[in-house]
């Protein structure tokens, strides 16, 4: 856990570092899930984002942690609310959103999306947070007409590079792809 707890404090700082961005996006997708017993082989996804984490919020969160420790620390996160996730399908689930960070690249833009680790579809494995692993990651890879593919690690460990960029550190299963993502909004 304390992987997870020190990774959240430079991941948390840099999703402010990013520029302008409008006051919210609408983004759908589709996720692969490989299906099984309980759950569909495609879903739905629709990411609805109210905006971007601001340097004074991660700055409250790096402060949080560092002077108070975890539990005051995800008491903070939880209240950021950023937007939610929402997997459509017979189950529907809302995953709330709680930072959120965009940099640019050659051909587009990466959407990173954070939210506190919970089993959100039939097939991921009971939440044990002895195990570290903390938050749900999602990366979104688009290009400059807002179309492309992503991933949803659902649990994972996150950090920085140290040119202040967002990297994934560790994750405990396979992510799930995300195929068809277009900006709707």
């Amino acid at each position: 856990m304390k992987a997870g707890i020190a990774a959240a404090v430079p991941v948390l700082f840099c999703l402010g570092l990013a520029g302008a961005l409008p006051a919210s996006e609408t983004f759908t997708a589709r996720v692969l899930s490989g299906g099984g017993p309980n759950s569909e082989r495609v879903q739905n996804i629709r990411i609805e984002l109210d905006g971007y984490s601001t340097p004074e919020e991660i700055a409250q969160l790096a402060e949080v942690i560092n002077a108070q420790g975890w539990e005051p620390f995800i008491s903070v996160f939880r209240e950021q609310k950023k937007g939610v996730m929402r997997i459509m399908g017979t189950r529907g689930y809302n995953v709330p959103i709680n930072a959120a960070h965009s940099e640019p690249t050659a051909e587009g833009r990466k959407v990173w999306l954070f939210a506190e680790r919970q089993a959100w579809d039939a097939d991921t494995r009971s939440i044990n947070t002895r195990e570290g692993y903390l938050f749900i990651v999602v990366e979104l890879d688009l290009d400059a007409k807002g179309k492309g593919d992503g991933k949803i690690f659902h649990q994972a460990n996150i950090k920085f590079n140290k040119n202040a960029t967002l990297a994934m550190d560790t994750y405990n299963s396979a992510p799930k792809l995300l195929i068809a993502v277009k900006q709707t909004k």
